[in-house]
């Protein structure tokens, strides 16, 4: 059987989507919607065999998928999405889910209602590097410590016509909460505390977020975000016991152990994020499965729009 899926918004992130999809043999687009004629028009002229709509909702009702991709904009992915939900299909939702904690539990009860199973797109928790990391820590002992940085240069947004303003004083929800789900996934308990530094200081909006985060199982994160960098910078570390693993970006790392360091192997079981995110959709999809781990859902990702929350509501 393939899965006939729907890819809602055909623009960058979307085309990424359909990479993806062309990489695993039980699934296949078959609809793509955009309320823009030019998108439309883009994927008809570049796609095979593809219906087009200007809403999802249309997609959907056309019966012509069995599942839904959104990757709308950031600041609409919860608007697109909840006429997938509410329609009962399952759905892939790029991240954030929503631009606040309310709309990501207005998602999860409209999917309770209508019994859609909603994943969401933080690729992070597949990035085999990611994967590789909490591996060798755990076969050691416990995590104890993390350091997370995502940065970027704030004209990258508000320089671009494709983003919208709406997001412009929410930037820690555009990237950064990349890191901020995958140390959630890393500690793999709730958090206990919060105390964080948000600051608005080369522009008009939050440019500046540190936080320290402490959770239930004692594991303690430094986090950091700055849209005041030169350019796209992402970095992690995590401490075990007597075991360190850096990362550098998502695509080089290092373990330390005794002294001694050696670059950190992937098995080759990892494959690439964005396909193994996929696949796991589309296998849970088909054989009717939950989403198993690392997989985000609508539950998880009310945990990290929480402390996306806690972390802003403390600008001072």
């Amino acid at each position: 059987m393939s899965l006939k899926v729907g890819l809602a918004g055909y623009g960058r992130r979307g085309r990424g989507h359909i990479r993806a999809i062309n990489e695993i043999e039980t699934a296949r687009i078959t609809s793509i919607s955009d309320p823009l004629d030019a998108a439309r028009d883009a994927a008809v002229n570049e796609m095979n065999d593809v219906s087009v709509y200007a809403s999802v909702g249309e997609m959907v009702d056309s019966g012509d998928v069995d599942a839904v991709i959104v990757a709308a904009p950031a600041h609409l992915n919860s608007v697109v999405a909840i006429d997938a939900v509410e329609r009962g299909v399952p759905v892939l939702i790029e991240k954030p889910p929503a631009l606040s904690l309310e709309g990501v539990i207005k998602l999860r009860e409209a999917a309770e209602r209508s019994g859609s199973k909603v994943m969401v797109a933080f690729n992070r928790r597949f990035n085999p590097l990611i994967r590789a990391a909490i591996d060798v820590i755990r076969e050691s002992g416990q995590l104890r410590q993390i350091v997370a940085e995502f940065h970027k240069d704030i004209h990258d947004f508000t320089d671009d016509p494709r983003y919208s303003p709406t997001i412009f004083d929410l930037m820690l929800l555009e990237s950064p909460i990349h890191s901020v789900d995958i140390v959630t996934h890393m500690a793999d308990a709730a958090v206990s505390s919060t105390g964080a530094i948000v600051k608005r200081t080369t522009s008009p909006y939050r440019d500046v977020h540190a936080a320290l985060i402490e959770f239930e199982n004692e594991v303690v994160c430094q986090f950091t975000a700055a849209y005041t960098a030169g350019g796209r910078l992402e970095r992690y570390e995590l401490h075990g016991d007597y075991v360190s693993v850096y990362l550098e970006g998502v695509n080089q790392g290092w373990v330390l152990r005794g002294g001694e360091r050696s670059e950190l192997e992937v098995p080759e079981k990892y494959e690439n994020d964005g396909v193994a995110q996929t696949r796991c959709f589309v296998e849970s999809v088909l054989s009717g499965a939950n989403y198993p781990e690392p997989a985000a859902t609508l539950e998880t990702s009310i945990a990290t729009l929480q402390l996306c929350e806690d972390i802003l509501g403390t600008e001072g």
